[in-house]
């Protein structure tokens, strides 16, 4: 729903005695056991006008304001009747959670927080806003949902957090969440359950062990059947329960009805009843309701002043004693990831912590040695441990002030001399170095390398042959020797232990028979394909580890290389509902038995140590995750949508733009790489502007060795010439989501191309220009990207390899 921008001048119209009455003094709520909290989805104040019928007082329109022209359930004071009569006739209430209460409608949450009486209010993201009694004891923190697979991805998500006073003194708070999700199209499944993932982490992380409420219009309902021509969409709240947290209204009415929405449609029973639940109360199971009831309800068919009921949900007072903090923080390492090869220079060790109440402390690790102590965030150090060759054990162990621990840490691998390709190649399935389509990383500690890949059950057919351009898959690389056969393994689990969620299609980009005709291949509907499961009827339980054959004690096909070097694996979708950690091609060691147990499976094979793939000179990828130099306000941030799962952000501080680049700025970021001279590279960043904000959205990019055409230095690190890398493509021309741009700007237009005056190693420095930017990959491309850009210049999902 939109609406244009209005001025909205506020009229209590004939309420103004009711108000008074509601509004006069109450008993202080420190006296009270028990305190409330509503939820409406306002629907912008506009009402939902009656049925044929049934006498509407208002019309279905936007104006409020101007009694000429018909007016909506606001204008005639239709919804602040109710707002008034449930919500603030209700002395134990202290908030009210809205969504589609955008700031420039009717129902927007100032004009709701006049209407109470109330004293605060946030500011709203697409709708979302908590209104508050007695004011905040905090600031709001927001955290943008993944909408990139909706079909309009600019319609954003939201979850906001805020500490909200249960009383006038605001002697007690608690931290309340307000969400809304949506999504539909052809992805809408996975979207969901993206979005039911993001809300679970963020309750966790920012909820911790103490009481804390979520209220919110989640647009999904379980059930079996259709209603009103809608299919329940049972994904995402079982994300919340996984989570450990608790929907009050089954928890106290059991299956008596809890619906919410939608109403005065032409169905439901009678005929404009409501006939889904989108809207909830969340809280964790150690801290639950005591009561849970409708409001803003009508008579079926009579105008109402929402298409849903709102939520009254009451709770016990959070237990004022003392506790003991027995939570550990949470830490994990950002950069480097497992597994990874260096071949020398240096490498950025980062780490994100967070804790339930507050992070201490982080120290930074390196072969069990403590190398940097960190009291705040970014927890990040320059380390030359890439120029040791071995395998290394990078660490991070996080502290809260109760002193409990938090610890994680990752095997590396560095190799600066020859290297000795091992003949069992060991893939963890988290460090997949291209993801499409429905898969994604999970965190998992019972999983190699504490991740997993996931492909969510969508209720998908089974793909009966593997598909030449599949829309999802993720890929791995490695390295293999020709003329050896090779036993293909998976560990796997299925969602719910069952048959139909356990299989993958598998395919290499240079696999042979051992004849050596072509098989298997990337880019063909040819494929082996890997189940989980032993046999028919033999079942599943949890981890298991299965080869490409089917049938107790019967191995698949050998898999052969056409020739030896860097190899490409693709797993691709048979069934959905299937979660893989490990991939095992082996030419000795498992040659003719499972590297663990068919059910019930713990075992953790030590990643295999292989030759780095060869560098590009040609195409230079660049990840924003392996910075050789982080400087001031630049740090890497935590990023589902961004490659490697993290991104280099500069946040928005509201500081002015810089007009030129700085010889010795305080803010920037540097990473090395390889180029040859005289050659003529593109210059190409993906990048994102915070809250899609075109002021928010421009770097400056310098080098160290840069010439022109003419071989003059240009753009030099240490001098006021540079690159500007600008995402939005022309004046007025919007940004939206992550998106693709070279150092040109206008519709079109290509930026200079970049040279370097020698061959080998440069270093790239990207300095602010706007902050509130952040990007994820950097592109110098000599051929492929030479006059087309990488992907989208908005919505863009590109991730490179």
């Amino acid at each position: 729903m939109s609406a244009e921008v209005r001025t909205f001048a506020f009229r209590f119209l004939s309420f103004a005695p009711f108000v008074a009455a509601l509004l006069a003094p109450t008993p202080a709520f420190a006296q009270t056991p028990t305190f409330k909290v509503a939820w409406f989805n306002i629907q912008s104040g506009k009402g939902e006008p009656a049925l044929a019928g049934h006498t509407s007082t208002f019309s279905d329109v936007s104006n409020c304001t101007d009694s000429t022209q018909p007016m909506n359930g606001w204008g005639v004071g239709f919804v602040q009747s109710h707002l008034l009569k449930s919500v603030g006739g209700d002395p134990k209430i202290v908030a009210l959670g809205l969504a589609e209460a955008w700031a420039s409608v009717c129902g927007s949450p100032e004009n709701v927080r006049k209407v109470l009486g109330w004293k605060s209010r946030t500011s709203e993201r697409n709708g979302v806003a908590i209104v508050a009694k007695y004011g905040f004891a905090g600031t709001e923190e927001w955290v943008q949902l993944d909408t990139s697979l909706n079909p309009n991805p600019a319609d954003t998500m939201w979850v906001l957090r805020i500490p909200v006073c249960l009383d006038a003194a605001c002697s007690q708070n608690m931290n309340m969440f307000a969400a809304h999700w949506y999504s539909s199209g052809t992805n809408k499944l996975p979207s969901y359950d993206r979005q039911a993932a993001q809300t679970a982490d963020f309750l966790k992380r920012a909820g911790g062990s103490v009481p804390h409420i979520l209220i919110a219009d989640l647009n999904v309902w379980d059930g079996t059947t259709a209603v009103c021509s809608e299919n329940p969409t049972n994904i995402g709240l079982q994300r919340l329960r996984d989570a450990g947290y608790v929907d009050a209204w089954p928890l106290l009415h059991g299956s008596a009805e809890g619906f919410t929405g939608m109403t005065n449609r032409s169905c439901g029973n009678p005929v404009g009843y409501v006939w889904k639940r989108p809207d909830y109360t969340w809280s964790p199971s150690n801290y639950k309701p005591v009561s849970i009831s409708r409001w803003g309800m009508v008579t079926p068919g009579d105008q109402s002043p929402s298409d849903h009921y709102g939520l009254i949900t009451e709770f016990p007072f959070p237990d004022a004693a003392p506790k003991v903090d027995a939570t550990a923080p949470t830490v994990s390492l950002l950069s480097p990831y497992a597994g990874q090869t260096f071949t020398g220079g240096s490498l950025t060790i980062s780490a994100n912590a967070t804790d339930d109440v507050g992070v201490t402390k982080v120290e930074l690790l390196e072969d069990g040695v403590v190398t940097k102590t960190l009291a705040a965030a970014p927890y990040q150090t320059t380390s030359g441990i890439a120029s040791i060759d071995g395998t290394h054990t990078i660490g991070a162990r996080a502290y809260d002030a109760a002193g409990n621990v938090g610890a994680t840490s990752e095997q590396i691998f560095v190799v600066t001399g020859p290297v000795i390709t091992s003949s069992d190649v060991v893939l963890y399935a988290k460090n997949a170095t291209a993801v499409a389509g429905s898969w994604t990383r999970v965190s998992d500690a019972q999983a190699a390398g504490g991740g997993r890949m996931y492909n969510p059950d969508a209720a998908a057919p089974k793909v009966t042959a593997p598909l030449a351009s599949p829309a999802n898959y993720f890929e791995l690389t490695f390295n293999a020797e020709s003329g050896k056969g090779y036993r293909i393994w998976i560990r796997g689990k299925a969602d719910n232990n069952y048959w139909g969620n356990d299989s993958v299609w598998i395919q290499f980009d240079r696999s042979v028979t051992a004849a050596g005709a072509p098989v298997f291949r990337i880019g063909t509907p040819d494929g082996t394909w890997a189940g989980v499961e032993d046999c028919s009827g033999c079942g599943l339980s949890e981890w298991g580890w299965q080869d490409n054959g089917y049938g107790t004690g019967v191995l698949g096909p050998l898999v052969y290389f056409a020739t030896s070097g860097v190899q490409k694996i693709r797993i691709q979708q048979r069934e959905d509902g299937v979660s893989l950690d490990q991939i095992v091609l082996s030419p000795e060691t498992y040659l003719t038995n499972a590297p663990g147990a068919n059910k019930l499976d713990a075992t953790i094979l030590p990643l295999t140590t292989s030759a780095p793939p060869p560098v590009s000179t040609t195409e230079v990828l660049i990840q924003a995750n392996a910075p050789a130099v982080v400087a001031g306000a630049w740090q890497l941030t935590p990023d589902a949508a961004a490659a490697n799962g993290a991104a280099m952000a500069n946040p928005d501080a509201g500081a002015a733009k810089i007009t030129t680049a700085f010889a010795a700025p305080a803010n920037y970021v540097e990473y090395t790489f390889q180029a040859e001279a005289g050659k003529d590279y593109r210059l190409w960043m993906r990048g994102r502007a915070q809250n899609d904000y075109w002021a928010n959205d421009s770097v400056y990019v310098q080098f160290s060795g840069s010439v022109d055409a003419s071989g003059a230095p240009t753009s030099r690190i240490g001098t006021t010439s540079s690159y500007v890398v600008n995402l939005e493509d022309a004046a007025g021309a919007g940004v939206s989501g992550w998106g693709w741009q070279d150092d040109g700007y206008g519709a079109g237009v290509l930026g200079p191309l970049v040279r370097f005056a020698t061959t080998g190693t440069q270093t790239i420095r990207i300095q602010v220009r706007e902050d509130g930017y952040r990007f994820d990959q950097i592109v110098l491309s000599g051929e492929k990207y030479l006059t087309t850009a990488p992907g989208a210049l908005k919505n863009d999902t590109t991730i490179l390899k």
